[in-house]
């Protein structure tokens, strides 16, 4: 069981960053990258 709470949490976790970075768009990639160091990778924050 614990494996599949772990799991679920992980999905949850993924979800709402995905949602996220779809809801903000393009402005809002933008803005990170600017705000970001220049070893920033976009989507690094989607791996587990």
């Amino acid at each position: 069981m614990p494996a599949q709470a772990k799991l679920s949490d992980y999905h949850l976790r993924f979800t709402v960053k995905l949602l996220t970075t779809l809801e903000g768009g393009e402005p809002n990639t933008k803005l990170r990258e600017q705000s970001s160091p220049p070893s920033f990778e976009p989507g690094a924050e989607l791996l587990p």
